[in-house]
């Protein structure tokens, strides 16, 4: 397959955290992006496998008031009814 080089340009901070999460899983930037590119507008979390490390786990019936209540118990231990953070 014929490669080509191209320019991006992305928010400091999104690509700090490409490149750590690039280091963590022992892959390169390129092939992030290369894999996201090859299956726009299929399933993404069921064609490519670098995507589905990626991909949450949220079951669709999940409420975001629901997430917010675990992120709290998660990263703060502390579970806090019918709160939402600001």
């Amino acid at each position: 397959m014929e490669k080509t080089k191209f320019t991006v340009r992305v928010d400091a901070e999104a690509l700090d955290r490409a490149r750590g999460y690039a280091a963590r899983t022992n892959t390169t930037l390129t092939r992030l992006v290369n894999e996201f590119l090859r299956y726009l507008g299929k399933s993404l979390v069921t064609e490519a496998p670098i995507l589905e490390q990626m991909a949450g786990t949220l079951q669709p019936e999940t409420s975001l008031e629901d997430y917010y209540h675990y992120l709290e118990d998660k990263y703060l231990g502390v579970e806090k009814p019918n709160a939402r953070p600001d």
